[in-house]
């Protein structure tokens, strides 16, 4: 069997201009694949080489974001796996008004620190607008935000919640699905991370199986010494 080494680098949101840095010193080992997660991650990893493949995992759409040509034939040294794109973000929004048909105000909770926000909000807004619903924005990026958005909520009475695909939110599963259910407010999730016995309906990426589908990808981003074009991974799970 083969040996395999791996180097573990991490920086956060808060730590972005890192990112250069903890690339090139991967660069300078070097490396024979460059695994990134994350939105700032892989466009740091692209900047820095054309000539390791890179593998990225993200929450946006990677084609609107630029960081590939295509879902399906992927240009250059970079591929991997998205679970974020204009149609999962109005599918949810269409599975929570199936489960409340007669939901007229839709209120969405918005990271404003967020990069990528915009394209779920242009995505909502293309399918509220035209059936006559009313969107109303609302906003959390800390722990203390979500509790007072959601005690906000309760008193502006809207008929569901989406909570849009944030990592910080990703993180604060609990308190977002114990707020709502305290609430009652019916409310639709990014990540099946969410799930629990008495939360709402999730429409999401599976993280353990992004995680694996990742995994897998990793062999076929070079054979024989050669790059192959591997093609863009769209992972989608609706449960109830």
């Amino acid at each position: 069997m083969k040996r395999q080494v791996r180097s573990w680098h991490f920086s956060d949101l808060t730590f972005t201009p890192r990112l250069p840095g903890l690339v090139a010193e991967l660069i300078s080992r070097p490396v024979d694949v460059i695994v990134a997660s994350g939105r700032p991650a892989p466009f740091a990893a692209k900047a820095a080489t054309t000539k390791i493949p890179i593998i990225f995992v993200v929450s946006l759409d990677a084609v609107f974001a630029g960081l590939v040509d295509s879902i399906s034939r992927p240009s250059g040294s970079v591929t991997g796996i998205t679970h974020m794109s204009d149609a999962v973000t109005q599918k949810r929004l269409e599975i929570i008004l199936e489960v409340v048909p007669r939901a007229s105000t839709i209120a969405m909770l918005i990271n404003p620190d967020s990069p990528d926000v915009s394209q779920e909000v242009r995505a909502i807004k293309e399918m509220t607008q035209p059936r006559g619903l009313e969107l109303r924005m609302v906003y959390a990026k800390t722990p203390d935000d979500i509790d007072a958005t959601f005690a906000s909520l309760a008193a502006n009475h809207p008929d569901v919640l989406v909570i849009t695909a944030d990592p910080f939110y990703l993180n604060r599963a609990a308190q977002l699905v114990a707020n709502a259910a305290q609430y009652s407010l019916p409310t639709i999730y990014p990540f099946r991370e969410f799930s629990a016995p008495d939360s709402h309906r999730t429409c999401a990426a599976r993280g353990q199986k992004v995680r694996r589908d990742r995994a897998r990808r990793l062999p076929s981003g070079r054979r024989n010494g050669r790059r192959a074009d591997a093609p863009s991974a769209f992972i989608r799970l609706c449960r109830s």
